[in-house]
């Protein structure tokens, strides 16, 4: 018989509480149980499947071009606001592509992959974490407020624009 942690991601958070446990893997079960109704009532299971909960653990085939390995998906991915989960199998991930462009010659590529932070310069996140700090010098909150007030303007800017 498989364990919980085989078939399902519980949050190191949630794993160590019995109480919250119980009504994760409760509301889980009763999603599994929904899921199974819409299909009776002829649902489409590609419908269905939004009852199932995200800590479901599957396969999944990923392809990436260059653009998401250095610049889109990963560098978002490692950010420390990311989603736990999908933070944790990022970094594993980002393991495997640095072996194997190390073992095709490719090794320069991998200081590249690092979190969308220490690629911008600075953190586009309401508040920063300690990866900007050891990544920018000097880089401070009086920065970081500057910085996002900066976006904030410009965006506002951008939408003024827009159709125009």
């Amino acid at each position: 018989m498989a364990s919980i942690e085989e078939v399902f991601s519980v949050p190191p958070s949630i794993k160590n509480n019995q109480e919250f446990l119980k009504s994760y893997l409760s509301a889980a079960l009763e999603s599994f149980e929904g899921y199974q109704k819409l299909i009776r009532l002829k649902i489409k299971p590609h419908n269905a499947v939004f009852l199932i909960p995200r800590g479901v653990k599957t396969d999944i085939l990923q392809e990436y071009d260059l653009y998401n390995i250095l610049a889109g998906y990963y560098p978002i991915r490692l950010c420390t606001t990311a989603d736990e989960e999908m933070r944790r199998n990022t970094l594993t991930e980002v393991a495997l592509l640095k072996t194997a462009f190390s073992k095709k010659g490719f090794d320069w590529l991998n200081r590249f992959l690092i979190p969308k932070c220490q690629m911008m310069g600075f953190c586009p996140e309401e508040k920063n974490c300690q990866m900007i700090l050891g990544a920018v010098k000097n880089y401070n909150e009086k920065f970081h407020q500057e910085m996002k007030n900066d976006l904030k303007n410009k965006f506002q800017e951008s939408l003024k624009n827009l159709g125009k």
